[in-house]
């Protein structure tokens, strides 16, 4: 492990929720975390609209990007980390730079619902696909981290993301749609509140898988062979395959 501290460069004080990747959910989390008052900071790229820049590169083994970071409660990771490494990468960069509170952070990281690849009715205990890359990054954080649980998203709509818009990549016939049974989504403003429930009662080493009470499956438009509509359905974290 390589880390070059550069002390002058300025570093952002503590905070509660630290956010890396501030992407489309986050306009949905971060007005939710200033109307709860939550102590936030977000990382992008190239640092736009007030955020830290942050690039996350899995391969060096110099550290010195993760000296920008504040030091932080509960740590969101939005962008995938795939396969072994990454993870304990990130994680062990994060501690070299802040070793004073490393080992009292929560991790927070976005996963897939594509683990689970039973034709039943899934939840989050149902078994996963332990060799798929996104399942290994996610089972290797919580085996390093001091705390890391995972929120695994169905497809995510809100705001201009509508269901309507995408579903035709998901659904090319009607072939596909019998072969999918339904397609479940959450909404960003959930996935912001998911985020905020787990910082706030933390639960170490679990997976949540998290959808809510609206399914895609209203069948493929004769004309236009795209899904019909959005439709309700009672229950919360079931995945039907």
């Amino acid at each position: 492990m390589i880390v070059h501290r550069d002390e002058s460069a300025p570093r952002q004080g503590a905070v509660s929720l630290l956010i890396l990747g501030a992407g489309w959910t986050s306009t949905f989390l971060l007005p939710l975390l200033q109307r709860e008052g939550i102590k936030h900071a977000a990382t992008t790229t190239t640092g736009r609209d007030g955020t830290i820049p942050f690039v996350f590169d899995p391969e060096s083994e110099d550290y010195t990007p993760f000296t920008a970071l504040p030091a932080a409660k509960t740590i969101l990771i939005t962008f995938p980390l795939i396969g072994t490494g990454q993870s304990s990468c990130l994680v062990s960069g994060y501690a070299a730079a802040h070793p004073d509170v490393a080992q009292d952070v929560q991790y927070i990281q976005f996963g897939v619902t594509s683990i689970w690849k039973a034709e039943d009715w899934q939840d989050e205990n149902s078994p996963y696909d332990t060799s798929n890359p996104r399942a290994i990054a996610e089972d290797e954080l919580m085996r390093v981290a001091p705390s890391a649980s995972v929120l695994s998203l169905a497809g995510l709509y809100g705001g201009a993301r509508q269901p309507r818009n995408w579903v035709h990549r998901v659904i090319t016939s009607k072939e596909a749609l019998r072969a999918k049974g339904a397609l479940h989504v959450i909404h960003g403003e959930d996935v912001a509140r998911a985020v905020v429930a787990l910082h706030r009662s933390f639960t170490p080493k679990k997976r949540w898988l998290m959808c809510d009470m609206h399914v895609y499956d209203g069948g493929i438009s004769r004309r236009t062979g795209r899904g019909r509509r959005l439709v309700r359905k009672r229950g919360l974290c079931l995945l039907r395959k």
